[in-house]
């Protein structure tokens, strides 16, 4: 998050790392919808929110399990592994990541 910006809904200024774009739920259960969009974009929804959310291609959604709880955020993609053409050389891989 840009210091500029205001934290979205469901996250408080604080009270997640700057990759944090919103924590989505932070639950014991719970099951989740990912419908793709279009080649960019997906979707993902859930009982434990309100509305669909929409995760942008510079975003990722990460699921953690923390202590007996799920933890579901929406985050600022950071390059790795599995992006498709990418070279990483930070894992000793020097070709390009395909898309299977």
């Amino acid at each position: 998050m840009i210091a500029s910006q205001q934290p979205e809904s469901g996250q408080k200024q604080g009270s997640a790392p700057p990759s944090v774009l919103e924590v989505l739920a932070h639950t014991v259960d719970t099951t989740i919808i990912v419908t793709r969009m279009t080649d960019v974009k997906f979707s993902v929804q859930s009982k434990s929110w309100d509305e669909n959310k929409v995760i942008l291609p510079d975003q990722v959604v990460e699921i953690r399990l923390t202590s007996s709880r799920v933890r579901i955020a929406r985050k600022v993609k950071e390059p790795d592994a599995g992006d498709p053409g990418k070279t990483v050389e930070a894992t000793g891989y020097e070709g390009q990541i395909t898309e299977f």
